[in-house]
């Protein structure tokens, strides 16, 4: 396998994963992998599927991780992983809220994975929902507490405050994290 690396972005609903994403898109052989979504809800960043193609990928065993959320399912497979490292060579950079989705992808696809906690400060994750007119904050920030205090500090590579660093410098700083992992 050419590309042997990749990025697991976790944090709480608005803790700048999109935003760091779109950096490091910028700055090396990096793409966003897009979780696979069976449910109503937002669409953007996401490969929109049915409960038929959701019902293949586990037929095939396909499926790394999956959960639901917000009305939806969210998917993490093995082909769309494939076709990024394998077919385009490129870095996979996956977000996620759940450590079981972290010890999923790190324990069932074999590349080294570069963990990055993302995190704001509630009030500036508030602020960033209600910029975004979010129409389910009070559920978002629910999500945001759960992810907080599900998170075990010894998981990950690097920890980042997305309110104390410029979205370019996050991405800069998870860069050369990524690119001086052994």
């Amino acid at each position: 396998m050419a590309n042997s690396r990749g990025v697991l972005l976790y944090g709480p609903p608005a803790a700048g994963k999109d935003t760091i994403t779109e950096q490091l898109l910028t700055i090396g052989p990096y793409t966003h992998f897009q979780r696979l979504k069976v449910g109503s809800g937002r669409t953007s960043g996401y490969r929109m599927g049915t409960s038929e193609q959701l019902t293949a990928l586990r037929e095939r065993g396909q499926v790394i991780y999956e959960n639901q959320r917000y009305d939806a399912t969210y998917v993490i497979d093995r082909e769309e992983l494939d076709t990024i490292v394998r077919k385009h060579e490129r870095v996979p950079v996956l977000h996620v809220g759940q450590v079981d989705a972290v010890h999923a992808v790190c324990s069932s696809y074999p590349l080294t994975w570069t963990i990055v906690m993302v995190f704001c400060p509630r009030g500036e994750a508030e602020k960033r929902l209600i910029g975004r007119n979010d129409a389910r904050i009070v559920e978002r920030l629910a999500v945001w507490d759960d992810t907080l205090a599900e998170a075990d500090p010894t998981l990950f590579d690097l920890v980042l405050n997305t309110a104390a660093f410029e979205p370019a410098h996050a991405a800069g700083l998870i860069d050369w994290c990524q690119r001086h992992r052994r």
